[in-house]
This record gives structure tokens, C-alpha cells and sequence, in this order.
């Protein structure tokens, strides 16, 4: 394991400005005020800064692979940190930032410590394979509060310099160490290592059904979801605030699988958007319940910094008046930057759309209204939609049918003013029924954010170990909660083809690679259920046919998981 050490950073030394965080790929922006608000200076890795002129820094934000070190100090002296992850609003180096250097980030494994609970105050980052065995040479002994760990990360913390005393794994982000996982570690870390770590296999059976649909259009796929995403205790956990949908951030969120987000916008502020979930009354006299939008949009395309074939989509239910669209539009825009998936104008969101088609574009993130559209910026909602609450709706799906060309979503209320939720059976009626996504409140780990996982079991009886291998592919089966497995291509089965009106089995058992033929001499395609509704139709038939497993068009191929 390797020390980090700012030597190895390799920087020319200039004074330089980039542009605006909207238009750049790979940078670090630097922010007068705290939620990434006034005066905006970005830098380009390669360039830094030798003394800054004003010293009135308050946030920072990383975009793409960008990455900084900082310092307390003119000429890159005095305590310092490095940077990979957002600080909104910073501490100790809060109007103290004296130098910086800028650099690429080269790994997408990387830990953040933050010396505030909810990804507050400062921040000071390690890569995969690296290790710092004193918190004190660089001012930060003794005062992490909550982590942020991007990609394949685990990160073991210990109570003492030099890597003694006690100590602890960590495989996933807390925002807070208080209360997760408790214990000794809240301000009292003294050393840290960072290690590249394998998948879970939660996280294993979460890829393959993303990649599963990456092709389908959304109203033929699943998308995990999250209700009132903002609306957490993580962000906030004043007395006044007693009705929170999650008790996870974000971050928290997509490493549960969400990877749909609906946020409340609100007219309350001129510089940002104000995220609040209550009446408009409570929301205007108790300022303690509005969030900015600002500083949690960065935070999803934060995430996004490290997992480059990912696409989220980020649901508005908008409040604004219409002469605050602009600033809408504002936010956004710098918030996703280079990232974000624009409309034509003012257009309706189509659910024809597709995470392939967003990803071709070379983007990450569509935003979507429930009231108009911003120009070139936002998508209007349109008939995209076909809502359920289960609030208003109730729980029983039977006899439902949301098969109409739309995306579909169903969404929960749980908190202590309501407490209507769906159980692991009825979110699966309610996939059956054309259910495209679930938004779910109060997500936690290893809990109901699985309830939406059809294809492939999160526990499987033996790990998914070799998954990514160029031999593996996956196959229908006849029974059990999982409609699919993992197998390997050379296993003789029959193939399962759609001929443009349903599915066929070819009358061959033969090897993933020869499947299409198959199929073609059928005059079928061979393909891929995208969605429990047309997996289930194809589980049907396989249980006609007295068939135990098949071979479906989803595989791997240049290490990467793709459906046909």
C-alpha cells in the first residue's frame, strides 16, 4: 500500500481559469459562499494556484475526474487536504484556503472523510491502495463525522496514529458515525487505509438488472426508485423536523440501488431552489425545513464522478411560480453541467427513452417536471407517467394493468403522519402489473430497496465470484422468486426467441453463441425479457413446454454485461 504523498501528483505550477462548472468535464470549482453560491473560480487538473487572492472560499466542487489538494498555507504550506469529493460548506478551511493544486483523479475507488455528520465541513479524500498512518499531519486528527466512499472502496479507520488501537471496516457511506455504525468512531480516527474491494453480491444482481434494461425503453424496464428522496433526517435532524420519508442520504440512496430521485422545489430563496415536502404555509414560517437544491444535485452528480455507465433520473414536483423557471433552469444547469440530458427546446419527457440512449449522447442525468418544462434544460412530465399511490390507491394490485406505454411508478408515504407501504409480495404484484418503479421511503441497507430485484437473487446460495468473466450468461428459469441465473455460454439449452408477437423456444438445445441462429430458423430474434411482466409471460412458457431453464441474449461481451 502506498502513502499519499502530493509528490506523486506531478503538477506544473499557474495560475489559470477554466470556465464555469456548467461547461467543464474535469475540474475543481471553488465557491465564495457555502451551497456552492457567489463568485465561481474553476481550474483544469494540471493548474494551480500558488496564493489565492482573496481568500473567501466556502464550498468546493469536483466535476468528472478532477481532484485538488489544498492548503492552509501560501506556496502549498501548512495543513492541507485532498480533495476528490463536494465540500458545501467548509469548516476549519472555511475563508482559509491559501494554495491549491489541481490533478486527475486515476481511480474511481476512492473514501472522503467529512469532519461534520451529512457530508458537512471539510473533506479530505484517499484512492484505493493508499493509506495515511497520522491524521495529524494534515490537521484532520480526530474529527471525522461521516464518509462518502465512491466505486469499489473499503476503507479501515483506526482509533490511533501509526494504524493501532481499534479499528473498523467500512464498505459503504455513513452519513453519520454517531449513529452508523456507532460506536467509538465518531471524532476519534487517527490513521486510515483505503482497499479496492470486490462487488456484494447485492451490488452484483443491482448492475446486472440495470444493464438487463439499459437498452429497453423505460416504459419496458425497472427502475429502483426513491420517494421525497431529499427528505431525510440525514440532512436534517432538528427538533422541528419530525416527518422525514428517508433516514439515508443520497449517496446512501444510490448505493441501495435508487437510481430514480423525485425532489419538492420550492420559491423561497433567489440563488437556489428550495427543496421542502410539507404545505407551503409550513414551508415559508420553518425555514429548518427547506434543503438546497443546490447542494443535493451536486451530490448526485458527485456520485455520477465515479460511475461513468450510470444514468439517473431526477423527478420535480414543481411549486415554482412561473417567473422562477429561470432560476430553475440556473440551478440545474450548473449543478449537471456537461452531464446533463437536455430537451429540444420545451418538449415532453418520452418514455421511449432509454439509458443507452442517454449514455450514447455521452450524458448521465435527465431532469423531469410535473408542470412545464424549462427550456432547453428541463423536460415537461407529459403523459410519461402513470402514477399509483398507495396512499390515495391502496396496496392490492390484483386486476391492476399499467401496461399502456407508459412508465409507470408507484409510490409509498411512510413517515409519522402516514404509514402506507407496500411488503416484498405486493411491490412484486405490482411489478406484475406493470409497475416500472417503486418509490420507496425509508430505504436502508439491505432492506426494501432489494424488494424490487426480479432478476437475479441478491444471496445467491454460492457468490457471483467470477461474474464479469467473457464465458458468462444468463438464463430464464422455470421457478423459484429469481427469474434469472448465471450460467455459462458453452451449456446446451434451448434458446428463448420473440418472433414480433410473442416469445418461441427454439426446438434445439445449442450454446449461447449459436443461440441467434437458432432463433433466426424459427424466424424469431433471440432476446431478452427486460421487465418482470414480459419475464413472467416467458417463465409461462417455459412452464408449458416442461422446460427448466433457457439461454436469453444477455451476456457478456468485452467485459461488460449487455442484453440483445
Amino acid at each position: 500500500m502506498k502513502t499519499l504523498s502530493i509528490l506523486a501528483l506531478g503538477l506544473a505550477s499557474q495560475l489559470a481559469w477554466a470556465g464555469t462548472a456548467e461547461d467543464i468535464t474535469d475540474g475543481v470549482c471553488f465557491y465564495q459562499h457555502s451551497h456552492y453560491k457567489g463568485a465561481e473560480h474553476c481550474y483544469l487538473p494540471g493548474q494551480s494556484v500558488s496564493a489565492v487572492a482573496n481568500r473567501d472560499w466556502s464550498s468546493i466542487r469536483v466535476i468528472g475526474r478532477g481532484a485538488a489538494r489544498i492548503y492552509k498555507g501560501e506556496q502549498y504550506q501548512g495543513d492541507s487536504r485532498n480533495v476528490m469529493a463536494n465540500a458545501y460548506e467548509l469548516n476549519g478551511m472555511n475563508d482559509a484556503i491559501a494554495s491549491v493544486q489541481i490533478y486527475r483523479r486515476s481511480s474511481d475507488d476512492f473514501a472522503c472523510m467529512f469532519d461534520h455528520d451529512g457530508f458537512r465541513g471539510d473533506v479530505h479524500c484517499l484512492a484505493a491502495g493508499q493509506s495515511e498512518s497520522d491524521l495529524t499531519a494534515v490537521g484532520y486528527n480526530d474529527a471525522t463525522s461521516s464518509m462518502q466512499l465512491f466505486g469499489d472502496v473499503a476503507v479501515t479507520v483506526f482509533e490511533n496514529v501509526g494504524y493501532g488501537g481499534k479499528s473498523q471496516l467500512l464498505s459503504r457511506s455513513t452519513s453519520d458515525f454517531n449513529a452508523r455504525p456507532g460506536g467509538w468512531l465518531d471524532d476519534n480516527i487517527s490513521s486510515w487505509k483505503a482497499v479496492k474491494r470486490a462487488k456484494r453480491d447485492q451490488e452484483v444482481a443491482i448492475e446486472l438488472q440495470e444493464r438487463l434494461g439499459d437498452k429497453a425503453p423505460l416504459h419496458g424496464s425497472t427502475v429502483l426508485g426513491s420517494h421525497n428522496s431529499f427528505n431525510s433526517s440525514a440532512y436534517n435532524n432538528t427538533e422541528g423536523f419530525v416527518s422525514p420519508n428517508q433516514r439515508r442520504s443520497l449517496t446512501e440512496q444510490l448505493e441501495m440501488g435508487a437510481r430514480m430521485f423525485e425532489f419538492d422545489a420550492h420559491s423561497y430563496w433567489s440563488d437556489d431552489v428550495a427543496l421542502c415536502h410539507a404545505s407551503d404555509g409550513d414551508c415559508f414560517w420553518s425555514p429548518w425545513l427547506r434543503q438546497s437544491m443546490r447542494r443535493l444535485a451536486a451530490e448526485l452528480n458527485a456520485w455520477l464522478n465515479s460511475h461513468p455507465r450510470q444514468v439517473l433520473y431526477l423527478y420535480l414536483n414543481d411549486y415554482l411560480g412561473d417567473g422562477d423557471k429561470a432560476l430553475l433552469g440556473q440551478v440545474v444547469a450548473s449543478s449537471f453541467g456537461t452531464r446533463l440530458y437536455r430537451p429540444q427546446g420545451c418538449e415532453n419527457l418520452s418514455p421511449e427513452i432509454s439509458n443507452q440512449q442517454v449514455l450514447a449522447a455521452d450524458r448521465q442525468i435527465v431532469v423531469f417536471s410535473d408542470r412545464a418544462c424549462v427550456e432547453g434544460l428541463v423536460f415537461a412530465r407529459g403523459d410519461f407517467e402513470s402514477g399509483h399511490s398507495v396512499r390515495d390507491d391502496g396496496t392490492d394490485f390484483s386486476g391492476r394493468n399499467y401496461v399502456d406505454g407508459r412508465f409507470s411508478r408507484a409510490y409509498e408515504c411512510d413517515h409519522p403522519n402516514c404509514t402506507n407501504v407496500l411488503n416484498a409480495e405486493q411491490v412484486r404484484q405490482a411489478q406484475l402489473a406493470g409497475i416500472n418503479s417503486v418509490a420507496q421511503d425509508q430505504l436502508v441497507e439491505d432492506g426494501k430497496a432489494l424488494y424490487q430485484l426480479w432478476a437475479f437473487d441478491p444471496a445467491p446460495a454460492s457468490h457471483y465470484g467470477d461474474w464479469q468473466a467473457e464465458s458468462r450468461s444468463a438464463r430464464l428459469t422455470a421457478n423459484g422468486h429469481y427469474y434469472l441465473a448465471m450460467g455459462d455460454k458453452g451449456e446446451l439449452l434451448r434458446p428463448l426467441c420473440h418472433d414480433g408477437s410473442g416469445w418461441r423456444l427454439a426446438p434445439q438445445a445449442v450454446g449461447f453463441d449459436e443461440a441467434a441462429a437458432a432463433c433466426a430458423a424459427i424466424n424469431g430474434r433471440f432476446e431478452a425479457p427486460k421487465y418482470l411482466v414480459e419475464a413472467d409471460k416467458a417463465r409461462q412458457l417455459l412452464a408449458q413446454q416442461g422446460v427448466v431453464q433457457a439461454h436469453i441474449a444477455f451476456g457478456v461481451a468485452g467485459g461488460r454485461w449487455q442484453a440483445d
